[in-house]
């Protein structure tokens, strides 16, 4: 994710529960996702939730 700081695009990560509520406090139901972004300091900003389909 430091990586991908400044360039175009989006960027997806797929990962586990345990590992999603560690950067967001957030536990998405499975096949959900949630939308962050890390700011300068590398603290997660959350910017919402897609429900699983």
């Amino acid at each position: 994710m430091r990586d991908h700081r400044g360039k175009l695009g989006v960027l997806v990560l797929v990962g586990h529960q345990a590992n999603i509520i560690d950067l967001t406090g957030i536990a998405p139901d499975s096949g959900g996702a949630v939308i962050a972004r890390a700011d300068r300091n590398g603290k997660m900003k959350v910017f919402g939730q897609i429900p699983p389909p």
